[in-house]
């Protein structure tokens, strides 16, 4: 099966499978470098695959809870892929933008 990603490319399901699973267990264990959750924070908004997205963030979280603060690499990786997500989570729920913080923290 052949999927079409943002930028229009095809790619082959298999390969969509291979790079998700890149990003499973990105923060479980011990703590990835730096460098290597850079890459993966890049990579994952230059591929336009919003599915990377809802883990990345939810590790980001769970680093937040533990450590009580994010360093300034992960909070920009936040700050630019919670919109995009919550973006397509307001789409997919025909609801506003705005709505999407709320309805995520009450369900």
């Amino acid at each position: 099966v052949n999927i079409q990603t943002k930028s229009g490319k095809c790619r082959n399901d298999d390969d969509h499978r291979h790079q998700e699973n890149k990003f499973l267990n990105i923060f479980s264990g011990d703590d990835i470098s730096h460098k290597r959750r850079k890459q993966r924070y890049e990579l994952a908004i230059s591929s336009g695959d919003v599915s990377l997205f809802p883990e990345l963030l939810e590790g980001i979280r769970q680093k937040k809870a533990k450590e009580g603060h994010l360093n300034s690499m992960d909070q920009q990786f936040f700050n630019r892929a919670q919109p995009i997500i919550y973006g397509e989570i307001a789409t997919a729920l025909g609801v506003a933008f705005e709505e999407v913080d709320a309805l995520l923290h009450n369900n």
